[in-house]
């Protein structure tokens, strides 16, 4: 009877065993087949891009002062007199690029800043190797070092960036070229603020009255926000559990894994929009709302697209008074109308709150009309809305972000025009 059980057990473990190496074979010769061969690696940098979506504190009352983290977390969000909030480890990229251009080996670096918010920091995270190799390839950059400095802080918006930009030049930095990627936030958070009463062109309220106590709490509050610190906690630790495990080299245990982060992800979306419309509904300080606005959503638009112009202008211009080269780039939106050909999937994880999608659909013509009148004037401008125009594949996570073959795609229309900027 024992024996019996035991080749029971061995059938079972070998038809499990079998089972899995199926699963795994069939899942790499399907991305073989769809042309997309499986890349460990490149499915471990999405699943930290993921994971560091839904990481940062910035949503949840006091979690900039989370003892417990804030000594070992860089997303730990603190209050910034010059960009309205930070993170731990924007500060020490900022410090150690400082003592970096007092070394005489910065001389010789071509060195690259990416600004703009976190579909900046994620090209820059993922996108830099792609981008990278191309602009090697180029026989200007022959013989010469390139190195990519990431300043893309999620959340962040026009003016911020101005103001970041002028901050890193105050701390002696000197970057040879800087990318500008932006156009989302302007449009998407400019017009959410304007639906709760805040200025368009005022940072996130979202990120901002967290980061600086500005919004009246109610029981009801707290019970929402409770309800999105365990969603986020719940993503973050699966995600951090997924990457420890190592079960990301398996082409099928991984893509499991990653469609399981990408569920938890939504889900805190979800709940951070039920949040928004219940802030929409209650009182805040006066100090979070800014001067007195327009709310009619022409006027919104105009403020936002204005106000990214110039800011782009206001760019163009330190960078070109310190003979580095400047770069804009209007990132592609998945809410941009007629921008690329929706994948299922696509729109089940591109959800937005309305404010946001009517925000995309209103400014995004405006910000193309507005980056060829910033071309007129002689900044370099690249209008990357259409990269995704002929690509009917899976390339965006969310709204906004790009998953890796996005951030592939994205790299090679940047390089060319960086390359032309760098040559002026």
């Amino acid at each position: 009877m024992r024996g019996r059980s035991r080749r029971v057990a061995l059938l079972v473990v070998l038809v499990l065993a079998a089972s899995a190496l199926g699963l795994e074979v069939g899942a790499r010769l399907l991305g073989r087949s769809r042309g997309r061969p499986f890349d460990a690696e490149a499915l471990r940098i999405e699943i930290v891009t993921h994971l560091g979506a839904v990481s940062p504190r910035a949503f949840i009352r006091g979690g900039h002062q989370d003892q417990a983290r804030a000594a070992t977390a860089p997303e730990s969000v603190i209050l910034s007199p010059y960009t309205a909030w930070e993170d731990l480890g924007l500060q020490a990229r900022i410090a150690s690029d400082h003592e970096y251009y007092r070394q005489s080996e910065s001389e010789s670096v071509f060195d690259i800043y990416i600004l703009g918010g976190s579909v900046a920091n994620g090209f820059g995270k993922i996108g830099a190797a792609p981008l990278l190799a191309r602009l090697r390839q180029d026989p200007f950059f022959a013989g010469r070092e390139l190195r990519l400095h990431n300043y893309g802080v999620a959340g962040f918006k026009q003016m911020q960036q101005v103001m970041l930009l002028g901050y890193l030049f105050d701390w002696s930095h000197r970057p040879d070229a800087v990318i500008e990627i932006d156009g989302f936030n302007e449009a998407a958070i400019g017009a959410g603020n304007a639906r709760i009463g805040v200025h368009p062109t005022y940072p996130s309220i979202s990120h901002w009255a967290r980061a600086a106590y500005g919004l009246r709490t109610d029981f009801e509050l707290v019970r929402i926000l409770h309800e999105l610190r365990v969603k986020q906690d719940r993503a973050t630790a699966f995600g951090s559990r997924l990457l420890d495990s190592g079960l990301w080299r398996s082409a099928f245990l991984g893509q499991v894994g990653k469609a399981i982060l990408v569920r938890l992800r939504r889900a805190y979306v979800e709940q951070f929009f039920v949040y928004q419309s219940y802030v929409a509904d209650h009182p805040m300080d006066l100090g979070s709302k800014g001067p007195r606005f327009d709310d009619d959503a022409e006027a919104v638009t105009e403020a936002v697209v204005t106000n990214w112009e110039e800011s782009s202008v206001s760019m163009h211009a330190m960078c070109a008074a310190r003979g580095i080269a400047y770069l804009h780039v209007l990132q592609p939106a998945l809410h941009d109308e007629g921008s690329k050909p929706l994948t299922a999937k696509e729109i089940e994880t591109g959800g937005a709150g309305p404010a946001w999608v009517d925000g995309i659909h209103r400014a995004y013509p405006l910000l193309r009309e507005a980056g060829r009148r910033l071309s007129a004037r002689g900044i370099d401008f690249l209008d990357a809305t259409g990269v995704f125009k002929d690509h009917p594949e899976d390339v965006y996570a969310d709204a906004c972000h790009f998953e890796q073959h996005g951030n592939d795609l994205f790299a090679a229309w940047i390089a060319p025009a960086l390359v032309a900027a760098a040559r002026h």
